[in-house]
């Protein structure tokens, strides 16, 4: 059976306390130790892949993926896992909240009261898909480094839903996640940021 690490949540950029940054770079290479040593101690050295389930950086900026590939390619080599075996899943902080206009915004919330169906007409339409991954803008090219694009030519959660999982290393279900996580930020949240 394959061995996965998974990590979720490692917010990179959100370092901060009292206005002031602080990099908890021990907390991180500890991280890399304790993944390494786990898979040692289960006798399942070398993982098979890593799975990074949303919320890699903050707040969706350039330089939080630069510093989040930086650690994760760190972490995939010391538990033996090569680039190509990273899959990635963003969460509702890999997106530039700058980047939701009042018509996203007003979309995002129709989507948040009406569901998926009301999402896969949104993801049908050319220019509406383009206006929701215009939020991703610095995750693009993050993912697409580790060979996990999202699906900007019209996937849509409920296909996703109902493709069933291959027989493969790689996960078939991102585009169904990334939805779910950051359609509705309210909900999440309690106030839209």
């Amino acid at each position: 059976m394959p061995t996965f690490v998974h990590i979720s949540d490692i917010h990179f950029g959100q370092e901060k306390r009292s206005g002031e940054v602080v990099v908890n770079n021990d907390v991180k290479e500890r991280l890399i130790v304790d993944a390494q040593r786990e898979l040692n101690k289960l006798g399942k050295y070398p993982a098979d892949g890593m799975l990074v389930t949303g919320d890699v950086a903050y707040a969706g900026k350039f330089e939080q993926y630069k510093e989040a590939g930086a650690w994760l390619d760190k972490l995939a080599l010391a538990i033996g896992c090569p680039k190509t075996a990273i899959h990635l899943v963003p969460g509702n902080h890999d997106i530039d909240r700058r980047k939701i206009g009042s018509g996203l915004e007003l979309m995002l919330r129709e989507i948040g009261n009406k569901g998926e169906p009301l999402l896969d007409q949104y993801l049908a339409n050319s220019t509406d898909r383009k206006s929701m991954y215009a939020r991703f803008t610095a995750y693009i090219p993050f993912a697409e480094a580790y060979n996990c694009p999202l699906d900007g030519e019209g996937g849509t959660p409920t296909a996703c839903a109902r493709r069933p999982l291959e027989n493969t290393l790689s996960p078939s279900w991102p585009t169904l996640s990334i939805w779910r996580a950051a359609v509705s930020p309210q909900k999440r949240h309690g106030a839209s940021t």
